[in-house]
């Protein structure tokens, strides 16, 4: 399975599907059976985005099925949050490569490797609660901090993702 953020209207800091592609043929050729997940909301836009098998190479779900309901569920009983429901198709996965974006974050500051996993691998519920002990958290940041951090890392993964589409890349 491989867990990957498919983007958010135009997909501008999301990993581009050119390069989910190229990681998805070298798995095959090892001789894995690769899926894509996401949250069903941002399934259900992907394809905008260039998020198709057709060019990826490998089905793509939504981390909890199509209506939300596939998943496991675990009792927690921790500030609030009184269960977590974890996709089934993460659950039903052998190996797990995350493929995580790096972006500025309203709440925490930023999102990566971790929150791709820890939000993006459970069902909307889980989401929903997991985010709402949080709420109102100070990052030490204003807005406008924020705002401005935001577009530094649009621009720095704008440039790293064209050095990246630039340089040869092995078949």
């Amino acid at each position: 399975m491989i867990k990957v953020h498919l983007g958010q209207n135009i997909g501008f800091s999301n990993i581009h599907p050119f390069i989910t592609g190229r990681i998805v043929r070298k798995i095959k050729k090892a001789g894995g059976k690769p899926y894509l997940v996401d949250i069903i909301e941002q399934y259900q836009r992907a394809i905008l985005r260039g998020y198709t098998q057709e060019v990826i190479g490998c089905p793509i779900f939504p981390n909890a099925g199509l209506k939300d309901e596939y998943y496991v569920e675990k009792v927690v009983n921790f500030k609030g949050l009184e269960k977590l429901q974890l996709g089934g198709f993460c659950k039903d996965a052998d190996v797990l490569v995350d493929l995580s974006h790096f972006k500025a974050h309203n709440s925490v500051g930023f999102g990566g490797a971790i929150k791709n996993l820890a939000i993006g691998c459970f069902t909307r519920k889980t989401r929903f609660a997991m985010h709402q002990p949080y709420n109102g958290i100070n990052t030490g940041m204003t807005i406008d901090q924020n705002a401005k951090m935001k577009n530094i890392l649009k621009s720095w993964l704008n440039h790293v993702h064209i050095k990246l589409l630039n340089t040869k890349m092995e078949n």
